[in-house]
């Protein structure tokens, strides 16, 4: 399949780029590359948390000080991933329209 030079120009619904990116794959392409980071960026996010509940249990029960200093690192890098996916959603999400 040849490629067209150009590809159509932007219309205010988008209705000629939308066809243009799907008949080359591209629109596809692009998604599924959002719902693999997504869905990557999610599973990071549940694994993290995950780890955390041990030291949470030291914190919390044991009154061990260090584990409340992972704990809280921890929940700072899960913020992090947590925002990072959030934009992710709003991405696909306006992607799709």
């Amino acid at each position: 399949m040849v490629k067209p030079t150009q590809k159509p120009e932007k219309t205010k619904n988008n209705t000629q780029n939308f066809l243009y990116y799907k008949k080359y794959g591209i629109f596809a392409l692009q998604n599924s590359l959002f719902v693999i980071i997504g869905m990557e960026k999610y599973k990071e996010l549940k694994e993290l948390v995950d780890s955390l509940e041990a030291d949470a249990t030291k914190f919390y029960t044991k009154h061990n000080n260090a584990a409340g200093t992972r704990l809280r690192v921890g929940l700072q890098q899960a913020k992090e991933i947590a925002q990072s996916l959030r934009l992710d959603v709003v991405n696909v999400k306006s992607e799709r329209k």
